[in-house]
């Protein structure tokens, strides 16, 4: 139950996350150029941090999550899926609302492009 509580808190955190990363690449979008590369390297990085951060923070919960992982291969998988679901409402958003025009500036663009 606390692993479940736990990625529910950071769904709702990560939700204004994909928001901002969303407005930062789409402000060093417009400028263009190398501040364009280097900027959304160094945004696309911080946000990475972001997205590990679960994994990352040193607390009571994340050290009880590691203990159930070493007990258990069936609990690291429903905390893999904890983990990709608590990111489904972030994305959602990011998708609906930045992903068209990160594509117009020339971010996320297809493999074929």
């Amino acid at each position: 139950m606390t692993t479940l509580l736990f990625f529910s808190a950071f769904s709702v955190m990560l939700i204004p996350a994909f928001g901002l990363y969303g407005k930062m690449l789409i402000a060093v979008g417009r400028v263009g150029g190398a501040t364009k590369v280097v900027g959304g390297l160094v945004i696309y990085t911080l946000f990475a941090i972001v997205l590990m951060a679960p994994f990352l923070i040193d607390s009571n919960i994340s050290r009880e999550l590691r203990g159930h992982v070493h007990e258990s291969n069936l609990f690291m998988v429903y905390l893999g899926a904890c983990y990709v679901l608590s990111m489904v409402p972030g994305v959602v958003v990011f998708k609906k609302r930045y992903l068209k025009e990160l594509k117009r500036l020339g971010f996320f663009k297809g493999r074929g492009c």
